[in-house]
C-alpha cells in the first residue's frame, strides 16, 4: 500500500494534533518503507508517483525520489511484512 496523504494539514483520527509518523507520510510503504520529507510538495501542488513491479522486485519513486527499491522474496521485506 502506498500512502498518499496531505500530511501538512493531516490530523489523525480523535487525536486532532497527531501528525503522521514516517512510515505513514505520502510516498511510504504504508508502515513498511518510510517516505522521505524531501519527495512530498505542499499542500495545492500535485504528488507523481511511480511503482515498478517487475516480478518480486518492486519500485517506489514520489516526484523522482526514490522512496523503496525492494524484493518480496527478501528475508527483510518478509520480517518488515510480519511485523506490520
Amino acid at each position: 500500500e502506498i500512502q498518499i496523504l496531505d500530511q501538512e494539514n493531516f490530523r489523525g483520527g480523535k487525536n486532532k494534533d497527531k501528525k503522521p509518523i514516517q512510515s505513514q507520510k505520502s510516498g511510504a510503504v504504508y508502515e513498511l518503507y518510510d517516505a522521505k520529507d524531501e519527495s512530498f510538495k505542499p499542500h495545492g501542488e500535485w504528488n507523481k508517483v511511480k511503482i515498478k513491479a517487475i516480478g518480486d522486485q518492486i519500485r517506489v519513486e514520489q516526484n523522482g525520489v526514490l522512496i523503496a527499491d525492494f524484493s518480496l522474496a527478501r528475508e527483510d521485506f518478509k520480517r518488515r511484512f510480519a511485523a506490520s
